[in-house]
This record gives C-alpha cells, sequence and structure tokens, in this order.
C-alpha cells in the first residue's frame, strides 16, 4: 500500500510539472514496479470507476488535511499603530480627501520638515551674527534704537499736544522759546 501511495505522490508532482502529459497512475505497460502492483490489483478494479483514476487529487487533500491539522496556525500579529484612534482618524481622512479629489498636501512630509529645519538654523545663526557683532556695532546699534525711541516719544508727544487745550500748546510753546533762549545767552 505504501508503494502505491509513494507512486501517486511521485505521479502527482510530475503532473503538477507537466499537466499537458498526464498519465494515468497504473495502466498496461508501466515499469516492472507497476506491473508487480498490477498483478496484485485487478484490470476491471483499475479501469472501474472514474475516481480512481483522478487519485492524484485525491490524496494531496487527504495529506493537506492531515498536514493542517497538526500545524499550529499562527495568529496575525496587534499592530498598536493601525490600532490607535489617530491613525484611524488619519486614515480616514485621508480616504475622505482622497474621494473628493482634493490634494491633501503638495510636499511630502519630510520636505517640510527639512524646510523647517533649515529655517530655524538659519534664525540661529541670524542670532548668532547680531550676538558675535564688534562692539562699535554694538554701540551704534543702541544709539540708533534710542533715537528711535526719542522719534517716537516726540511723535506720541506732538499727537497728544493737538488734541490739547490751546491754552496748554501755548505754554509749552513758551516754554521752548525760553529754554531755546537761555541757551543761546550761554553759548
Amino acid at each position: 500500500m505504501t508503494r502505491i501511495h509513494f507512486l501517486s505522490q511521485a505521479d502527482h508532482n510530475h503532473q503538477s510539472h507537466n499537466s499537458a502529459s498526464a498519465q494515468p497512475l497504473i495502466g498496461p505497460g508501466e515499469s516492472d514496479l507497476v506491473s508487480d502492483l498490477g498483478s496484485v490489483i485487478d484490470p476491471e478494479q483499475r479501469w472501474g470507476r472514474e475516481e480512481d483514476l483522478d487519485q492524484s487529487k485525491l490524496l494531496p487533500e487527504q495529506t493537506d488535511s492531515l498536514y493542517n491539522e497538526e500545524l499550529i496556525r499562527p495568529k496575525k500579529l496587534h499592530n498598536p499603530i493601525k490600532a490607535s484612534k489617530s491613525h484611524r482618524e488619519l486614515q480616514r481622512e485621508l480616504i475622505i480627501t482622497h474621494k473628493r479629489g482634493a490634494v491633501v498636501e503638495e510636499k511630502p512630509e519630510l520636505q517640510r520638515v527639512l524646510q523647517q529645519r533649515n529655517r530655524s538654523q538659519a534664525l540661529k545663526r541670524d542670532r548668532k551674527q547680531d550676538e558675535e557683532k564688534s562692539p562699535l556695532e554694538q554701540e551704534l546699534l543702541k544709539r540708533q534704537m534710542r533715537l528711535e525711541k526719542f522719534e517716537r516719544e516726540t511723535e506720541e508727544q506732538r499727537e497728544r499736544s493737538k488734541c490739547a487745550p490751546e491754552f496748554i500748546r501755548v505754554k509749552d510753546s513758551l516754554k521752548r522759546t525760553a529754554i531755546a533762549s537761555a541757551v543761546e545767552k550761554e553759548l
């Protein structure tokens, strides 16, 4: 019986490779081994039923079922990224925008991150250059800042004086002329 099983598996392998040259498992004019088996099996039994001719299909199914029962089937691993709520929401949003035909992003994420990093590095370089200026440049910047502050204060004072009553404006102008005449006398 094991010889028949062995031959059927070998024939099945042969048939799977050459399906065009499929031959029955046991037939007249086969090799010595087959003729030995032929003496055990009656010729009418060999060709009596169609299923017997198709043993190559039955045996692998039986062996596959036995083989599958013996194996432990692997379980699908849990993916924590796909299970997270934020990931599911992102996927749903991407699918919806894709269905609408809207462009999600023109630049890929890596390119955006690279540009943002380059900008931050450029800002850091500018700050370092400001800090590394010579003492003369630093003093000139301080003076310029003081002058700008003084100009802003004078502008604010002029705006306030325009809104103020007339007698206050006259009083301020008299003070300025008195101060200017005192400075001229000293010179």
